[in-house]
């Protein structure tokens, strides 16, 4: 069995490839976007409209409710099972979009513990505390995570806690070796083209009505707890409905906010 594997930065195409492979190889689309998955976020995740599709079948899109979670580990599971569903249907699978990480979680034998401890609240760690333990534990992580990616180093502590093992640990005893033959395309550009991009991208979604998505979906504006809320075009907006910043410092922040994930993914993949 083949897949197809469509990845790269925000704005490049990868939807539309998506549609044209799948026309080509007569396919169905999965989508790998953490944020698609949630009915109630469609501006704000670059969600096709239906009439988009072109008919193609896409799966893993407005499945959840944002009120619910959802994890690489669900990612993962399900993905798996639409790649056999589509595979017995005599098509293609095409995955679309996603980190690094949902990525390599879906093509290789990573493995995720369903019975997990609580998260632990790191707030009261600073990032140079964090890295410190972090350089202590699993220094050959530590020369892949920045110290001022947080996200990234809470992340990695909290897998740490629930799995008591390091990350070089848990890959040490996997194969590494991909579950499914596949082709993968990761879409770019030249960097300045690339950030003339990422600012019409959340321009056009403003003008699309992502304000008031963001506004609706945050209890107006007083609500960004929910953990889909903390993805990039919508996690922004939280100062902008407090009256710290700017509409056009929330452009400039989410702009330079697609580029870091676009750096990260990038990274994740080479």
């Amino acid at each position: 069995m083949k897949v197809l594997v469509i990845m790269g930065a925000t704005a490049t195409g990868k939807s539309e490839l998506g549609i044209r492979l799948a026309q080509r190889f007569n396919g169905e689309i999965i989508s790998a976007d953490s944020i698609q998955v949630y009915k109630e976020l469609n501006i704000g995740s670059a969600k096709l409209k239906p009439e988009e599709m072109n008919n193609i079948p896409h799966h893993w899109i407005s499945m959840k409710n944002i009120e619910e979670t959802s994890s690489v580990a669900d990612f993962q599971t399900e993905a798996r099972e639409l790649i056999a569903q589509i595979d017995q249907r005599g098509k293609v699978p095409i995955v679309v979009g996603g980190t690094g990480l949902y990525i390599k979680a879906l093509l290789y034998d990573y493995q995720f513990h369903k019975d997990l401890k609580p998260e632990r609240d790191l707030s009261g760690y600073s990032n140079q505390e964090l890295y410190d333990r972090l350089l202590q534990v699993d220094p050959l992580q530590a020369e892949k995570i920045h110290i001022n990616n947080r996200k990234r180093l809470e992340r990695y502590f909290q897998s740490y806690h629930q799995q008591g093992k390091t990350r070089t640990e848990i890959l040490q005893k996997q194969t590494q070796k991909p579950l499914y033959e596949n082709k993968i395309y990761y879409l770019t550009g030249p960097r300045d083209w690339l950030r003339e991009r990422f600012r019409t991208r959340v321009i056009k979604m403003i003008a699309e009505g992502l304000e008031q998505e963001v506004y609706e979906v945050s209890e107006q504006g007083t609500n960004f707890e929910k953990v889909a809320l903390s993805a990039i075009g919508y996690r922004q907006w939280a100062p902008y409905f407090k009256g710290e910043v700017s509409r056009e410092e929330v452009i400039r922040e989410n702009s330079h906010s697609y580029r870091s994930i676009f750096k990260a993914t990038k990274n994740m993949v080479s």
